[in-house]
């Protein structure tokens, strides 16, 4: 049954478990396994399966090569599996190549993340400029493909863990051979995808303390955080740190990331939307999950010249006494366009899906 935005906050609405199941399962499409694209691209080179461990090197089995999940399918640019290749200093034998991160296609073709996880480039591009070196092993992941702006072409959504240490869902578009984060492009997809980013991010550094420490002290911390009625962060950090026996400095700057994340995720609201809707609420409607994954995100709909709508299908983890519970849900975000070109997020319908 579909759940209107009137009816609860957006948290409430949305915070309630998730089971990840978009896009199929590789098995269930047939999609060769990351060893069958390797000896494609490096039919030369002799690869060894490793137990619980992805692949090593026969000629050096301190190289190892570990799959980053899920593949990823668009169009016209097919299918495209990414990995890690770590190992000693140096390149790897048969691959020459670094360590680093790396995707490679249906067609044998094979890409890099640049340094800075800006560019997904093709290796022929590697060593050409001071960023075109591969990013570390692991530095992304891949998210979905999805078509951002509604042209028929997808692109490819991944995310980075920045130095900033919060992980950010990034739109990378075609470019030449490749695919580039564009500076200043921004599309209601991107709103919605750092809007989950940043719930994931908070609900992440919530997990260093138990069920019962989150709904005793940090929730209640949370929502009274931004209402003129906060807590002192002091006494639930000393509380929490005697629990854990960690210096209470450490915990609260855990505290204070928590907020923050969270923050981060409320200012992807639009104005109205806030109103709409309390702080508390927001955050109270949070209080028993423990992660979000995005699964799938489609073409988005203008509706006017300032307005879109936007379909989503977003899978959430919550707690339930002693189980964890996971649900889906086909979620329709109407986002609305600012002055200064950013979309927000404006209204919300959700509905469970089987």
């Amino acid at each position: 049954m579909a759940l209107a935005l009137a009816a609860m906050p957006l948290a409430v609405l949305l915070a309630c478990g998730g089971r990840q199941a978009s896009p199929p399962a590789a098995d269930e499409v047939r999609l060769p396994g990351l060893a069958e694209l390797l000896r494609r691209a490096f039919p030369d080179v002799a690869l060894e399966s490793v137990p619980g461990q992805g692949l090593s090197l026969a000629a050096d089995p301190r190289w190892r090569i570990s799959p980053l999940p899920p593949p990823l399918q668009g169009q016209p640019w097919g299918m495209l599996a990414f990995f890690s290749l770590e190992g000693p200093s140096g390149l790897a034998p048969g691959l020459e190549l670094p360590s680093g991160t790396y995707a490679v296609s249906a067609d044998a073709s094979t890409y890099f993340v640049d340094l800075d996880a800006s560019r997904l480039l093709p290796l022929t591009e590697m060593g050409q400029g001071l960023s075109a070196r591969p990013a570390s092993p692991g530095a992304v992941r891949p998210l979905l493909a999805l078509d951002a702006d509604g042209d028929g072409l997808d692109e490819i959504a991944l995310a980075w863990q920045g130095a900033e240490g919060m992980p950010r869902y990034r739109v990378y578009w075609r470019e030449g051979q490749g695919w580039t984060v564009r500076a200043g492009v921004h599309t209601p997809a991107q709103a919605a995808l750092d809007y989950w980013s940043a719930v994931a991010s908070a609900l992440e550094k919530a997990s260093v303390w138990t069920p019962v420490q989150r709904y005793r002290y940090v929730w209640p911390w949370l929502g009274a955080k931004e209402q003129g009625q906060e807590e002192d962060m002091d006494q639930v950090a000393q509380e929490l740190a005697q629990e854990d026996g960690q210096p209470v400095e450490g915990v609260r700057q855990q505290l204070q990331a928590v907020h923050d994340a969270f923050r981060a995720a409320w200012e992807h609201l639009s104005p109205q939307f806030q109103q709409r809707q309390t702080w508390r609420g927001f955050i109270n409607g949070f209080r028993f999950s423990e992660a979000v994954q995005v699964e799938a995100v489609q073409p988005p709909r203008r509706l006017d010249g300032d307005r879109s709508l936007l379909l989503m299908v977003v899978s959430l983890r919550q707690r339930e006494g002693e189980e964890v519970v996971w649900r889906r849900f086909e979620v329709r975000f109407r986002a609305v366009q600012s002055h200064d070109g950013r979309w927000l997020l404006d209204d919300v319908d959700a509905q469970e899906l089987p």
